[in-house]
């Protein structure tokens, strides 16, 4: 088999925690004073970790202060609305009946991102869930730095010639792309197919039940 590792991003490519997410800045903005994002707008900013998207939406002056408000909220809300992605258990349960081991590798919080993947019943078929801290995130170690993805790596014993990179946005494909990964991209997240078709990748899917067809050959049940 080609691939012996897959390492997904989780919001917009294993879940869809984007009702969360806008609810916890508009929290935050409302804190400071500022007039609320709707929801296209800040699902469109998801992606590279809460330290840009809040400069995106609050601005560089007001990010710091705003990150901070933005983890007190989250840590009470961050269930809301919370669904796996269509297809997303049955591709991990598939995967790992066939021997290829799965790993979450994400810029959210690591504890949170634990939290969420057994909220909705993806951790048996998880190897590992790997994401930032305060500290790590401050030090870059985060998608799409090659640092991040390099230390996924180590953790899941694994080459990146080996390994597969699967995200929904830019920051998954150079996270990938930057270590030495195969990857491929879903439109099931913050950029449509035809933009992550501009992107150097291997692979643009619909969604992750076209991946897995595509990629490993796992076709649904009729």
């Amino acid at each position: 088999m080609r691939f012996k590792v897959a390492f997904f991003d989780l919001d917009g490519t294993l879940v869809d925690n984007f009702f969360a997410v806008h609810e916890c800045c508009n929290f935050v903005e409302r804190d400071l004073g500022l007039p609320v994002t709707d929801y296209s707008k800040v699902r469109a900013t998801v992606g590279g970790s809460i330290v840009l998207t809040m400069q995106r939406l609050v601005g560089p002056e007001k990010a710091g202060e705003a990150v901070e408000l933005y983890r007190g909220y989250f840590a009470g809300h961050w269930a809301d609305g919370l669904s796996a992605m269509p297809g997303a258990v049955e591709l991990l349960k598939n995967l790992k009946a066939i021997g290829v081991k799965s790993a979450v590798l994400t810029n959210k919080n690591e504890v949170f991102s634990r939290k969420i993947v057994e909220r909705v019943g993806m951790l048996p078929f998880l190897s590992d869930v790997i994401g930032t801290s305060e500290e790590s995130a401050a030090k870059l170690i985060r998608k799409p730095y090659p640092e991040f993805t390099c230390l996924a790596l180590k953790r899941m014993n694994a080459t990146a010639e080996e390994s597969l990179m699967v995200g929904d946005s830019p920051f998954d494909a150079e996270a990938g792309i930057n270590a030495g990964m195969t990857a491929h991209l879903v439109a099931t997240g913050s950029h449509s197919a035809e933009e992550l078709s501009r992107l150097k990748v291997e692979g643009v899917h619909k969604n992750l039940e076209e991946l897995g067809r595509a990629v490993f050959g796992i076709l649904s049940p009729c």
